[in-house]
């Protein structure tokens, strides 16, 4: 379901601090430019990154368009290596931690951030693309209480032929800290019928949500999530505020308590 629905400003505005990892746009004078940069977690909000990548167009505008790749880490920002053929271990690495890319394509007359929770490169149902020039509220795609999923890995939630013929759910309930992570991620309740399945899935589901990052708030919100596997994988609508159908092994459903 949506999260994080609001309209972004068309005002001026005070970029956030960021920093300019690399920066492909003089060279290439006659074709679009990029940049990779990176913008500190808590400053990683919907609007400071409409702000951000309006500041960066203005400043290095091109009538070939441009590309900005953001990370919320410097080092990333910087080996970041885009469109390799064949990606090394280190290179997939890097690319799971893009958290934003903004294209600007002046022939298309198009302008957008798409928001990349499983990083560059992956399996674009999960990312939520943002139209700036729209004056329509925008949202992310998934998220909780208005706060959009920004990071997840989905490592361990792949097909899985170990869980055919079997099919359960593990819950786990914890809260959304002001800086967007899981905090007190704990398993409240498990359904299954086979012990050792659910004893993987339980540590699968716990490791899982360490790497979840929300965007960040001032407020701490409550949330419980349900890893569903095997044969339950797949509901046809859950109802629930956030729904992850990463595979045919693996659904995630979230909401937030009150």
């Amino acid at each position: 379901m949506a999260s994080g629905a609001r309209p972004l400003s068309a005002e001026a505005c005070v970029a956030p601090a960021y920093f300019v990892a690399v920066d492909n746009t003089s060279r290439y004078r006659d074709v679009p430019g990029y940049l990779q940069v990176s913008l500190a977690r808590p400053a990683f909000t919907l609007p400071n990154l409409d702000c951000l990548v309006r500041t960066l167009k203005a400043s290095y505008f091109s009538d070939f368009g441009l590309t900005i790749f953001v990370f919320d880490q410097r080092y990333y920002a910087g080996e970041f290596v885009p469109a390799l053929m064949e990606p090394t271990e280190k290179a997939l690495l890097t690319y799971q931690q893009l958290r934003a890319m903004y294209v600007f394509e002046p022939s298309k007359h198009q302008e957008s951030i798409t928001i990349t929770p499983l990083g560059y490169g992956s399996d674009s149902r999960f990312d939520s693309r943002i139209d700036v020039a729209s004056a329509a509220p925008q949202h992310c795609r998934y998220g909780l209480k208005n706060r959009c999923l920004f990071a997840v890995d989905a490592q361990g939630l792949d097909n899985d032929e170990r869980l055919s013929g079997f099919s359960g759910a593990v819950v786990v309930k914890g809260a959304i800290g002001p800086g967007g992570d899981v905090r007190r991620a704990r398993i409240t309740a498990t359904r299954g019928t086979s012990a050792p399945t659910l004893k993987r899935v339980s540590t699968t589901a716990l490791a899982s949500m360490k790497t979840w990052w929300f965007e960040p708030a001032s407020r701490e919100d409550s949330v419980q999530i349900t890893f569903l596997f095997g044969n339950e994988a797949t509901p046809s609508n859950s109802g629930s505020e956030l729904t992850l159908v990463l595979s045919n092994s693996f659904t995630v459903i979230g909401d937030t308590l009150r």
